[in-house]
């Protein structure tokens, strides 16, 4: 693994300002208390928790949180190092909770050593180098995109290993430190954006789009074997993409808002034409083969990946949309993110009637036809992840619109049509299944119904809108279509079965 010259200079030995009671920072120090906190079974007859006069297991899980702060507080960036190491090291013995101890670790240490907010005053803790903390950056990034393969393989190193292989695809997809990895690197994406780190969102997007394996991956025969890394890849970098843009989007100030409508003009025509379009295609063609006797080119568990990577890229254009929709529009649709917005928007309003009708079939038939050819449980994960998708689709809609009503304007007509058509159709199927309105509503809503509040909603923000109130004669779609909302909220409001769904709205 690669080291900071610097970093390497640093002796291991104990500063003589640490409690006499605190153990030297050494890396088998550090994994015993790493051990300990995890509840690995992991212990060292070397190490100075082993020689402690408190046996029990509390005992030294105190002793070991006592440790890491004091490691921390005298000297941030070895004690950043030695995680890392820890992190990366090859040692079999290593259970996955003292790595995930590691990043866990690592992630409280960057809230309170990354940025000096004691604005230097005396008496401040210290705070990580800026050497350190690019080190950190790299080795974050590396394991979040491409397993640590940038760290694990050394700088001079030409061909790696077969035991650096199966760690990197350790790394790689084991699902748990990977979320670690994604949550620590929006943290430092936080805290560094849009000052620093500039390289770190358009790597994620690189890496949620490719359709390569990195170079320095060895190269694979099995093209069965080469898809589904890659896929990895794909997911991995999508979730931390995600993430992070849930931080950057909460952010107010000015500086913020001006960084994400570039990332957002510079990232969502690649995200859109080399991710979010294809996933949405595969998925289509499911549904369709899965409606009928064709068997599915792919596999259940494909399937589940695409689908999860579809979920991921949603929600990804949704931040991006929410935040910056003004900026990638144009009033004649002439530019290239205008033109991509629009392609979103009709996907959507393709995908929506056919991911409902797929699922109220599928409620229809008692599960017993729709998805004939996958087993039961990769059935219902589909099912359980497709439903999923319908809401975040819904969501993107209702969301974005509230947000930025007269920029939408544009796609208020199309979208009225549909969540008006399947409203109707579910309120003339409820009257005519009950007979009666319902006196207790239900204790969980089918997936078609958990549409329909995104629908509902969509209905009730157009309705009480002020700005499309001037436009009212001149945007026919709305003044057409206001009256007959307004009926089948009310019809809506009379059944209780639906009534949860539109309280918090206050229609």
């Amino acid at each position: 693994m690669s080291i900071p010259l610097h970093h390497q200079q640093h002796g291991y030995t104990n500063s003589p300002s640490l409690p006499s009671s605190c153990p030297p920072l050494t890396m088998e120090n550090l994994v015993t208390a790493l051990s300990y906190l995890s509840g690995s079974s992991l212990n060292s007859s070397n190490s100075h928790f082993s020689s402690s006069n408190d046996s029990t297991h509390s005992g030294k899980v105190k002793e070991a949180e006592f440790a890491l702060l004091s490691w921390e507080q005298e000297d941030p960036n070895m004690y950043a190092h030695h995680l890392l190491s820890t992190f990366f090291s090859m040692e079999e013995e290593y259970a996955m909770a003292v790595r995930l101890g590691a990043l866990l670790s690592l992630k409280a240490s960057v809230v309170r050593s990354w940025k000096d907010r004691g604005r230097g005053r005396a008496g401040a803790r210290k705070m990580m180098t800026s050497e350190m903390k690019e080190y950190v950056r790299k080795c974050i990034l590396s394991i979040v995109t491409n397993g640590g393969a940038d760290v694990i393989i050394g700088e001079g190193e030409m061909k790696m290993t077969e035991k650096k292989w199966r760690f990197v695809q350790y790394l790689l997809e084991d699902k748990t430190l990977q979320k670690s990895a994604s949550s620590l690197l929006s943290k430092i994406g936080r805290l560094d954006l849009p000052l620093s780190f500039h390289e770190l969102i358009p790597t994620l997007v690189q890496y949620a789009t490719t359709r390569t394996l990195p170079d320095r991956f060895p190269k694979l025969t099995e093209e069965e074997r080469k898809e589904q890394l890659t896929m990895t890849l794909n997911y991995n970098a999508s979730d931390a993409l995600e993430m992070i843009l849930s931080e950057l989007c909460s952010k107010r100030l000015l500086v913020d808002k001006k960084y994400i409508a570039k990332i957002s003009h510079e990232s969502v025509g690649i995200l859109v034409g080399e991710g979010w379009m294809m996933a949405m295609s595969y998925i289509g063609a499911y549904i369709t083969a899965s409606s009928t006797e064709v068997q599915p080119s792919s596999s259940p568990q494909r399937t589940l990946c695409v689908i999860k990577y579809a979920l991921l890229l949603s929600k990804i254009l949704s931040h991006l949309f929410h935040s910056a929709l003004p900026t990638l529009l144009t009033e004649d649709g002439s530019t290239p993110s205008s033109a991509i917005v629009d392609q979103v928007y009709t996907a959507i309003l393709e995908a929506v009637p056919a991911l409902l009708r797929f699922l109220e079939e599928r409620i229809g038939s008692n599960d017993k036809d729709v998805g004939r050819n996958a087993p039961v449980h990769d059935k219902e994960a589909i099912a359980g992840d497709l439903d999923t998708l319908l809401d975040v689709l819904g969501s993107l809609v209702v969301e974005v619109q509230h947000a930025h009503p007269l920029p939408c304007s544009r796609f208020v007509g199309p979208f009225l049509d549909m969540f008006y058509s399947n409203l109707m159709r579910a309120v003339s199927s409820q009257i005519a299944v009950n007979g009666q309105v319902s006196e207790v509503a239900p204790t969980a809503l089918t997936a078609p119904e958990c549409f329909l509040m995104c629908a509902m909603r969509f209905l009730a923000n157009i309705v009480s809108c002020s700005h499309y109130m001037p436009d009212e004669e001149a945007n026919e779609a709305i003044a057409a279509m206001r009256s007959e909302v307004r009926k089948v909220l009310n019809i809506i409001l009379r059944d209780a079965c639906l009534l949860p769904c539109v309280i918090s709205y206050h229609l």
